[in-house]
C-alpha cells in the first residue's frame, strides 16, 4: 500500500481522484494508471491567441505550454483563459477549431 501511495505521489495523482470518479469503479489500479498516462501523453491541442476587441486571430501555438513559454507565462493562466473564456496576457484564447 505504501508503494502505491508513493507511486500516486510521484505521478501527482490525488488518491481521492482515483476513488471518486465513477469511471473508476471496478477498474484495477493498473488500468487507472494506464488511463492516466494515456491522458497525460495525449497529443497537444493547438490554441489561438485572439485580440480581445476584434476577436481576430493574432497568433497560433501548438499547445498551451508552447504559448506560455513564448510569452513567459505559466501554462495554467492560459489554460484557465481557454477553458473559462478569461483574458490572459491581454488576449482571449481558444482551441483551434477542428475545421482548420
Amino acid at each position: 500500500s505504501s508503494v502505491i501511495a508513493r507511486l500516486l505521489f510521484l505521478l501527482r495523482i490525488p488518491p481521492a481522484r482515483l476513488l471518486t470518479r465513477s469511471s473508476c469503479r471496478g477498474s484495477s489500479l493498473a488500468q487507472l494508471l494506464g488511463d492516466w498516462v494515456d491522458q497525460a501523453m495525449s497529443p497537444k491541442t493547438p490554441i489561438q491567441q485572439l485580440d480581445p476587441e476584434t476577436s481576430l486571430v493574432v497568433g497560433t501555438y501548438a499547445s498551451i505550454s508552447d504559448a506560455a513559454r513564448a510569452l513567459g507565462m505559466v501554462p495554467s493562466a492560459i489554460n484557465m483563459a481557454v477553458n473559462k473564456g478569461f483574458i490572459s496576457a491581454g488576449y482571449r484564447w481558444q482551441r483551434v477549431p477542428a475545421s482548420e
